[in-house]
């Protein structure tokens, strides 16, 4: 009997992985779980701020981020998130939010649907930030793989 032994993920690995968790939540949530989700972002984006894992995400205020719940403001709420830099687009209509993002760096666009705006556009940043850390990762990759290639 064989047994494969699985290379443990890195911080980076296992932070994508969370965020491909919510986007899946985010796409699949109902208006009364808007506010569970943007607070699950708040805090994977806290991680990635305190272990430097992505610099593209603004330093999230759980003070304020809190207020904006409390008054039901969730568009403002993950707009706080997003932070002043991030282009996006939302569209609203026949009962579907559509939201775009553009991908940091790379001037490509992300697109997410879900039940309403606020997670319709987390989704999207959700997207974006999983582009930009895929291509910047591959990038890492390659070089990586080059440099390798000329030890041997």
């Amino acid at each position: 009997m064989t047994t494969t032994l699985c290379a443990p993920m890195t911080d980076l690995e296992i932070w994508r992985e969370g965020l491909r968790d919510l986007l899946d939540d985010c796409a699949g949530s109902t208006p009364l779980e808007e506010a569970s989700r943007i607070r699950e972002a708040a805090r994977m984006f806290e991680d990635a701020q305190s272990t430097t894992l992505e610099t593209t995400v603004a330093k999230v205020d759980f003070a304020r981020l809190e207020q904006l719940l409390a008054a039901d403001a969730m568009e403002s709420a993950v707009l706080s998130l997003l932070g002043p830099k991030v282009p996006f687009m939302l569209s609203r209509g026949n009962g579907s939010c559509l939201a775009t993002v553009l991908v940091p760096e790379e001037g490509g666009e992300v697109m997410a649907e879900a039940a309403t705006m606020a997670l319709a556009l987390l989704a999207a940043y959700v997207s974006a930030l999983l582009a930009g850390s895929e291509k910047a990762h591959a990038a890492l990759g390659e070089a990586g793989a080059l440099a390798s290639m000329r030890l041997h």
